[in-house]
């Protein structure tokens, strides 16, 4: 298993702004609002088995810690909140 992180692009709407934030600092920023998004894949075939998300001001180690306290964890579908829950 691997964990693996990245920043999406996000539609440029405020509500999007206000919640994930812009990559970047008071000079240069992104365009768009990024999402951060952290996968636990399987190795040798790449296969996505969970996801958590989050602002791009959340950083990975802290989005992958949330998988910490709902171990094991399943394949979405996720709640609202992004968080893939555990079996039961």
């Amino acid at each position: 298993m691997a964990l693996d992180g990245t920043g999406l692009d996000v539609a440029d709407t405020q509500a999007n702004a206000d919640h994930f934030g812009h990559a970047g600092n008071d000079k240069t920023r992104s365009v768009f609002p990024e999402l951060r998004l952290i996968t636990l894949s399987e190795a040798g075939t790449h296969a996505v088995v969970a996801a958590q998300r989050g602002p791009w001001s959340t950083g990975g180690r802290t989005l992958a810690g949330l998988w910490s306290t709902s171990w094991p964890i399943r394949a979405g579908p996720f709640n609202n909140d992004g968080v893939s829950r555990p079996h039961g």
